[in-house]
């Protein structure tokens, strides 16, 4: 995924997570953005997404997949992965309801302690 494709991602992800996060959160996730640290913030999303079971609109599951795929081969891969694998994804959006499954949800795994304390570190 290019750059510019990165900002992209970012800002679908703070604009679907709005209505979910508090303001300082999503504030965060802006400045963030506009800092140009876009894998910072598309990581602050994910782990919103993942930790307080809001939904991802499914139209995001595929980009972001193909964002982790830029990591493959990294420390940071499997930990992004795990995050991903506790991500609720909707069942439809409302424009494509018709190509999805329905009651399609990603349930959150379970995962080691130290995953979590790897997971709190890439975020910070």
């Amino acid at each position: 995924m290019n750059r510019t494709d990165g900002r992209t991602l970012a800002w679908a992800l703070a604009d679907s997570a709005n209505k979910s996060m508090n303001p300082a959160d999503h504030t965060t996730v802006c400045a963030k953005i506009g800092a140009g640290e876009h894998d910072s913030a598309i990581r602050y999303v994910l782990s919103f997404y993942a930790h307080t079971g809001a939904k991802l609109q499914c139209a995001l599951a595929g980009p972001i997949q193909r964002w982790i795929d830029g990591y493959a081969g990294s420390d940071s891969e499997q930990i992004l992965r795990r995050i991903y694998d506790r991500i609720s994804v909707s069942a439809e959006d409302a424009a494509s309801s018709d190509a999805m499954e329905p009651n399609l949800i990603v349930h959150q795994s379970d995962s080691s302690p130290n995953a979590s304390a790897r997971e709190a570190r890439l975020f910070r």
